[in-house]
């Protein structure tokens, strides 16, 4: 993502709950992502490029190359929502809620149906000494994925009334694992509020 794309991001970011937020505010999101004070500040203060780092640069160069493999590995087209990442995929009727999923199964094909009918993918680069939070490869996500993940994609499920998605995980380079998330509209129901 360009330097100036990544900026307006942020802004836009400020004006909603996304999937990163409702981590901190839960919660399971690790310390050095913050809390709820950090989500306050990220949505009252001036956007600084102090977040854009290393985990992140690669974070986002790899999305679609986990992406592709998923596609390659169940034949099927995967799309990816960054066709306007800038502006993050609101709710249709929660005002707050918004998600920026990384790509989306389009089993169809059709590019003109609505996103929000097919599973969502979540795109991991999980650094090799963070391999042991993760289970086995094809196994349900909900106790095999560290938690704030799963939040973060039960949020992006919730907010776009998706099917479902997979988290697909490259663990050190070259470890490749993936899991099935159901939606949780019972827990989203509760942090949407």
């Amino acid at each position: 993502m360009e330097r100036i794309q990544r900026m307006a991001w942020l802004e836009a970011r400020k004006l909603y709950i996304g999937s990163s937020d409702i981590t901190k505010l839960t919660g399971a999101a690790p310390s050095s992502w913050g809390g709820p004070f950090s989500v306050w500040a990220d949505k009252t203060q001036p956007v600084t490029e102090d977040e854009a780092n290393d985990l992140f640069y690669w974070g986002h160069r790899l999305e679609p190359i986990i992406a592709a493999k998923y596609g390659e590995l169940h034949e099927c087209r995967v799309d990816s929502f960054e066709q306007d990442y800038v502006t993050p995929w609101p709710h249709p009727t929660i005002d707050h809620v918004a998600a920026t999923p990384d790509a989306y199964v389009n089993r169809s094909g059709d590019a003109l149906r609505p996103a929000r009918e097919h599973p969502l993918i979540e795109c991991k680069n999980v650094s090799a000494w963070m391999g042991g939070e993760w289970g086995p490869t094809g196994s349900e996500a909900d106790g095999n994925v560290p938690e704030h993940y799963l939040q973060q994609v039960w949020w992006q499920i919730g907010c776009l009334d998706s099917p479902g998605a997979v988290i697909c995980a490259l663990i050190g380079g070259n470890d490749w694992r993936q899991y099935e998330v159901t939606p949780n509209p019972e827990w989203f129901s509760e942090w949407a509020a």
